[in-house]
């Protein structure tokens, strides 16, 4: 399994999120398809969604009293979490392997 993904998936059991989360978390696509596209985008390449999501939740989760004081860690994880999740079936997977 990819390491953000795991990372995301212990995130989410501490939070009480595995059943939700485990749908995004569990589709193998999101492990392994690119963040991107185009080759110059960061996070191109294999697994680049799942790091580029655990980035985002990690920040979110870090910074919450300053962005979002009001707003539950719960949900603040969730909004980070499917931020992307469309980019699934946008994009196709990479050659690499």
């Amino acid at each position: 399994m990819n390491e953000h993904v795991e990372h995301l998936k212990k995130l989410a059991e501490q939070l009480g999120l595995d059943g939700i989360a485990g749908e995004v978390l569990d589709m193998p696509e999101f492990a392994v398809w690119s963040g991107s596209s185009k080759p110059h985008v960061h996070h191109y390449g294999k697994g680049g969604l799942a790091r580029h999501t655990r980035e985002v939740v990690d920040l979110c989760l870090a910074n919450q009293k300053i962005i979002a004081p009001q707003v539950e860690e719960n949900v603040l994880y969730l909004a980070a979490l499917f931020h992307d999740i469309g980019k699934v079936d946008d994009y196709k997977p990479t050659n690499e392997d």
